[in-house]
């Protein structure tokens, strides 16, 4: 059980670092959703996909897809509530907003 949590929150969110800010295609969310099941399979010496999936549902390791959009959501809910328009950069009425303010960081 010490190793899932290290996955919870180790490498998890290194794996998902950046997801919401750049465009994933359906491929790449599978390939980072697919070493995640690995990884499970290798801790539990386990090979069905249906016990991988049920072991992934009882330590709370949902598809990352589902994480990935949550993450995205979130992201576009800070740029929103900062007045951050992403529209462009010349527009006389955008305000420019920190990076500090968005993120917490820089």
């Amino acid at each position: 059980m010490v190793t899932v949590e290290l996955i919870k929150s180790y490498c998890l969110p290194f794996m998902l670092y950046g997801t919401e800010a750049v465009p994933l295609s359906n491929r790449t969310v599978y390939m980072l959703d697919s070493s995640v099941s690995t990884t499970i399979a290798e801790i539990f010496s386990v090979a069905h996909i249906d016990n991988i999936l049920c072991i992934r549902e009882l330590l709370n390791l949902p598809k990352l897809a589902d994480g990935i959009e949550d993450r995205k959501q979130q992201f576009m809910d800070r740029i929103a509530a900062a007045g951050f328009s992403l529209c462009c950069t010349k527009c006389p009425n955008c305000q420019r907003v920190s990076l500090t303010s968005v993120f917490g960081v820089f």
